[in-house]
């Protein structure tokens, strides 16, 4: 802070006061500085600002002060939490300040969604010749009331690690907070189940396997592109195919958009299935 405590710069006195007390308050955090305006009492704003923690870990802060804030420090059972403000500056070459607002409803999202954003802590998925968080493009989104559906069409397309995948899905239907969010959780189950069953029946012929993988990759571009009608149209041709009738849940895709795309991708996650040696470990990367 105030370039490394080596002015190169003759200023004012005025201006050389109000540069040196810019970083008080302030955590450095590797590279960035960081302050909580957690405003609820004079003492909440000191503890949440002492007790910050920070790992050398490239890319991972904005994990890191959720995981510090809310999922370890705070308990909103027993209190209510105002808004909390989180100011970084960020350092690098490219230096500049953000401001992060942590509302109530964010709060509960992320608690609703503490086993998902754990399990996809440390993953990162290689697209082309670079990897990118999982877990720090998830919260960005939360954090501006972002829906996941592009990251998670982003991540089927370039065959990213399905498992991901999956935890972005529940926490994609978590965070609307409805009532039919335990339901849709179980039905997304059921999807992936019978999206890995027809894998089964397709796999041992050559020829069959080849024709599912072709098809999967229509089944994606038709969800990505909310076209239903080719999707049922390809889902019809699967199933004929083996001789089987196609799972009544399906009927559900029908209700809405969003039906759809939970149902859809669910499935298509069941085809493509999780690796068997996968462990779910917060310190695992998958690529």
């Amino acid at each position: 802070p105030f370039w490394n405590q080596k002015p190169d710069l003759l200023i004012c006195p005025l201006c050389h006061f109000i540069y040196a007390c810019t970083p008080l308050g302030f955590n450095q955090l590797g590279q960035d500085l960081v302050f909580v305006n957690q405003n609820e009492s004079i003492e909440s704003l000191l503890s949440s600002n002492a007790k910050l923690t920070f790992e050398e870990q490239e890319g991972n802060i904005n994990y890191q002060f959720i995981t510090n804030l809310i999922l370890n420090e705070m308990d909103i059972k027993k209190k209510e939490i105002n808004n909390i403000e989180v100011f970084i500056r960020h350092g690098g070459k490219k230096q500049f300040y953000s401001l992060t607002i942590i509302d109530k409803n964010l709060i509960k999202t992320i608690l609703n969604c503490k086993k998902e954003l754990n399990y996809i802590k440390n993953i990162k998925a290689k697209i082309m010749d670079q990897y990118i968080s999982v877990s720090e493009q998830a919260l960005n989104r939360l954090f501006s009331r972002r829906s996941l559906w592009d990251l998670i069409f982003y991540l089927l397309i370039n065959e990213a690690n399905t498992f991901a995948i999956r935890q972005l899905l529940n926490i994609e239907i978590k965070r609307k907070e409805g009532k039919s969010m335990d339901y849709k959780i179980a039905r997304a189950i059921q999807l992936w189940n019978a999206g890995n069953i027809l894998a089964k029946d397709f796999k041992g012929d050559a020829n069959n396997e080849n024709k599912l993988r072709g098809a999967v990759i229509k089944l994606q571009n038709a969800l990505r592109v909310e076209d239903r009608d080719l999707f049922f149209d390809l889902l019809i041709r699967l199933y004929s195919s083996i001789n089987k009738a196609i799972p009544d849940a399906f009927l559900q895709a029908m209700k809405s958009t969003e039906d759809f795309k939970e149902i859809g991708t669910a499935f298509i996650l069941g085809i493509l299935g999780d690796k068997e040696n996968v462990q779910k470990k917060q310190d695992i990367e998958y690529a």
